[in-house]
């Protein structure tokens, strides 16, 4: 399963637990953070060099949110 699937189901499945504002900023910090940057990655390829790859180049850009 990709992770961009995963993060998807995972929104869907809290967004009724969660206030509105709370929602809106997961679904920002991950449509525009995480997803480009690890969306197209099977779960099971995920490792921790990879994580900190996209930590860092979010950094190195500027953005430490």
């Amino acid at each position: 399963m990709l992770y961009s699937e995963k993060l998807t189901s995972w929104l869907k499945e809290k967004k009724i637990y969660l206030k509105y504002s709370t929602y809106t900023n997961y679904c920002n910090v991950i449509h525009n953070h995480i997803l480009p940057s690890l969306g197209s990655y099977q779960i099971e390829e995920l490792n921790n060099d990879i994580l900190q790859e996209m930590i860092l180049q979010k950094l190195e850009n500027g953005r430490k949110d």
